[in-house]
């Protein structure tokens, strides 16, 4: 509901500053960064309240279909989750960029450091091997 709030008290303001204006890479990120987050809360209520319940000559079914939604909505939810971290990272790395006076090696080093999560997140998300702990 903040989001949401958020988005509607801000809207005339991204209207004449940003639709309005020749459009730019730096523009396509802050639309993406922006609404990714819109995009994860719709999609996973929508996953989350997909749930219709089967006729009871199948409720025995009903245990591996839920079991299955649960996995699908934890991968999606997981997936879009992780994915918003590269925005961000794109964003920082732009960011060093113009405030080091264009030196690309401070700006690949900040965007390599900010894709730290989005690494870390990828490696827990992947499951181990049989007979390896992690």
């Amino acid at each position: 509901a903040l989001l949401m709030y958020e988005y509607i008290i801000t809207f005339n303001k991204e209207v004449s500053v940003i639709w309005g204006r020749k459009k730019t890479s730096a523009i396509v990120l802050f639309l993406v960064i922006r609404y990714s987050a819109l995009l994860v809360i719709v999609v996973a209520e929508s996953i989350s309240y997909s749930y219709t319940p089967l006729p009871d000559h199948q409720s025995h079914r009903t245990d591996d279909i839920l079991r299955l939604r649960c996995s699908m909505y934890a991968k999606v939810q997981a997936a879009l989750q992780v994915a918003q971290y590269l925005p961000w990272a794109a964003f920082s790395g732009l960011r060093a960029l113009a405030l080091s006076g264009m030196n690309w090696t401070y700006a690949l080093i900040v965007f390599v450091l900010a894709c730290g999560p989005f690494a870390v997140n990828m490696v827990r998300a992947v499951p181990p091997r049989h007979g390896e702990d992690f």
